[in-house]
Formats: structure tokens, C-alpha cells, sequence
């Protein structure tokens, strides 16, 4: 950063540590590693976090090591766009589809990736992938300014919420990026997981690298180890936070060997 920037950013840590922060105001940190360029900031823990994940802690090195390569990103749970920045460095011609179902983090993405908007490298748009196409609602455990730990569930019938978010599915979410094919799916969803993986998974065949973060027992409620043999996935890094899945090009998708299979017995 900055020395204006590190001076601004430990004023803050301060404040907050002495619960003197204004969570209803914004500042601005010019970063000059691992990416060039300015970012803004809400004076809230969870920006603080997000921060530190992405920019310091660098919980996406893994993809930078094992995709050398990339074009096209969907970004599941964008959240303030600091994982869509740090990805448009890391990969400077990709186009990304940011896609962030909270209102108030939706405002500050398209403000954190402006530059990217300005050159169509960046779509952003605010709603929620799921198994079906509903409407969706916030998580009555979801702890308000806990923008990092955004909840949703289906929305009971016959219920009007103002804090209603119109649910995708990831079929409907890649036909509006128009990408024909994804180079990486980043999934951050805050146990939606689930959802993403649950009913028709043919949308999988399209996608060439998924680098997910689970939360709770979502691993293995999705069935996610076994989705990914039967698509000719397979794990080539993994550590606390993201689990990064490459499509192995070598190998056959178990669906395809069973279908095979079949057909010959008939």
C-alpha cells in the first residue's frame, strides 16, 4: 500500500479495535501488491476480513499455480469485488461474471470494479444461484453488517420480503454471461453450495476449474468428491479455505463410462 494507505488502514484497525468505527462510512486503500489500484472499504469487520483473505493471505494463490491460463470467470458470491480484482490481475484478459445477491455489497462491487466495467471485462449482477429458480430471502441467523456471511433461503409462499433476491440456476446464471465456455467457476456462497450442486449438474461439462470454499457440512451434504469423479474433476490443491478442482483432460467422466456401458448392453 500506500504510505497514506497504511497509515488510513491502521487509523481504522485502531478505531475498530477500540470499537470506535463508523460502520456507515467508506475508505480507500491504493494498493500496489498483489494488485495495482485503488479499493473501497466499508469501516466494517467483514470488509476487514475479506481483505485480509484475498489481499493479504492470498486464499486464491493456489488458482494463480495450477491455471496458468484463464479467459472466463464466474465469480459465485462476488461479495465487494476483491477476489474478481485479484483474479482480472492475475489473468489480464479474462472476462468476469460477477454475481453477489446482497444489495449493499452489490453497491460497493460495482464500485471496485469499475475499471473493469468501463473496459467489458467485468458484468456484474445482483442475484443468487440455486437448484430452481425462486424467490429467495435473507437467513434469519444471518447476523446483521456480517456481509461476509450473507445467508439466504427460499422465501416461504405468500410472503413479501423487502430483502427478497431473485434465485438462478447455474444453467440460467452461465446462459446470461453468455460464456460458452467457464475457464474457472468461484464459488463462495456461504453454504448454498448445496443448492448449486444439487438436481441437473450437465452445466459442469462447461466448466474447466472450480476453486470453492464450504462451509459447515456442505462438502459433504453436496456430495461434491463423488460429482466430481463422475465429471472428470480432480483436486489438485486444497487448504483451509479453498478447495481447487481441475478438470482432468486424460481421464473419462465416470457418466460417460456408464452411459457407454450401458448402451453396449442393450
Amino acid at each position: 500500500m500506500s504510505l497514506v494507505s497504511i497509515l488510513r488502514y491502521r487509523n481504522y484497525c485502531l478505531r475498530e479495535a477500540q470499537g470506535r468505527s463508523n460502520p456507515t462510512e467508506k475508505f480507500k486503500l491504493r494498493l500496489k501488491s498483489p494488485i495495482r489500484g485503488v479499493i473501497i472499504l466499508r469501516e466494517l469487520p467483514s470488509d476487514l476480513y475479506t481483505f485480509g483473505d484475498v489481499f493479504e493471505q492470498e486464499v486464491y494463490r493456489n488458482v494463480l499455480r495450477h491455471l496458468p491460463q484463464c479467459s472466463t470467470i464466474i465469480d459465485l458470491g462476488a461479495n465487494i469485488g476483491l477476489a474478481s480484482l485479484y483474479l482480472a490481475n492475475a489473468y489480464p484478459s479474462a472476462r468476469i461474471f460477477a454475481v453477489e445477491p446482497n444489495r449493499e455489497n452489490f453497491e460497493l462491487m460495482k464500485g471496485n470494479l469499475k475499471d473493469l466495467i468501463r473496459e467489458n471485462r467485468c458484468v456484474p449482477i445482483q442475484a443468487a444461484v440455486w437448484s430452481s429458480r425462486r424467490a429467495l430471502t435473507v437467513d434469519p441467523q444471518w447476523l446483521p453488517d456480517a456481509y461476509n456471511a450473507y445467508r439466504l433461503r427460499e422465501q416461504p409462499s405468500r410472503q413479501a420480503a423487502l430483502d427478497q433476491v431473485q434465485g438462478f440456476t447455474m444453467e440460467e446464471i452461465l446462459a446470461s454471461s453468455a460464456f460458452q465456455q467457464v475457464d474457472l467457476l468461484k464459488v463462495d456462497i456461504e453454504g448454498a453450495e448445496v443448492e448449486l450442486f444439487r438436481n441437473d449438474l450437465g452445466w459442469l461439462d462447461r466448466v474447466g476449474a472450480i476453486a470453492i470454499e464450504f462451509h459447515g457440512r456442505s462438502r459433504d451434504e453436496s456430495g461434491f468428491d463423488q460429482m466430481l469423479t463422475e465429471h472428470g474433476f480432480k483436486v489438485c490443491a486444497e487448504d483451509s479455505h479453498t478447495v481447487l478442482a481441475i478438470r482432468d483432460h486424460k481421464s473419462t467422466p465416470k457418466k460417460a463410462i456408464l452411459h457407454h456401458a450401458s448402451g453396449e448392453s442393450a
